[in-house]
């Protein structure tokens, strides 16, 4: 019978921890970050905002580019516009935001003791494209790398005209070909050529 009173009361001190355990996680929740780009893809000179926000207040937001930095104090939330380095190929880059908060909890004797915490380092990558060859972004489009038709992406380099033009003439050539030689099959009276 003692056995059983003792699991018992081992069984009832876990429950009541929980409970406790449970009701001061509540009176503290914990902080949630987040951290989003107005663009992944950015064309080189041009810009794109970084922004971020929490459910509690940080002291200072730190939000970082390349060599470009920005802080933002006492905010719950905020953004940065960053402008994108003129590149000569095609670049992934990555954007990072840090919040510095107060993490309260509850010290002896319900007396509040302030905790500096920081969040994890946010990350968001954002891929940097190089502008059009000569092309000033009002360019002819006519896919020679001049330009690139006001839309501030880069031509997309694929072949002239060239190449199906004389895809065309030797399918025509084919033709031809096949035709004149039925024809002078027909017209000589020896037997088609089984077809394959």
């Amino acid at each position: 019978m003692k056995k059983q009173f003792r699991v018992l009361a081992v069984v009832i001190a876990a429950f009541v921890a929980m409970l406790v355990g449970a009701s001061a996680a509540q009176a503290y929740p914990s902080a949630v970050f987040k951290f989003t780009l107005s663009k992944h893809t950015v064309v080189g000179t041009h810009t794109f905002d970084a922004s971020v926000s929490a459910n509690v207040t940080c002291s200072q937001w730190k939000i970082w580019f390349l060599d470009q930095s920005a802080t933002i104090s006492d905010a719950k939330s905020g953004s940065h516009t960053f402008t994108a380095p003129d590149v000569a190929n095609r670049v992934t880059r990555q954007v990072h935001a840090q919040c510095t908060y107060d993490a309260s909890a509850a010290g002896a004797g319900n007396a509040l003791r302030v905790v500096a915490a920081k969040s994890p380092v946010l990350t968001q990558k954002v891929v940097i494209l190089p502008r059009s060859g000569s092309g000033n972004g009002n360019g002819n489009g006519n896919g020679n790398g001049n330009g690139n038709n006001g839309s501030g992406l880069p031509g997309t380099g694929g072949p002239g005209l060239w190449i199906p033009i004389v895809a065309g003439v030797l399918v025509l050539g084919g033709a031809y070909t096949v035709l004149r030689n039925r024809r002078r099959d027909e017209d000589t009276g020896a037997p088609a050529a089984p077809a394959a």
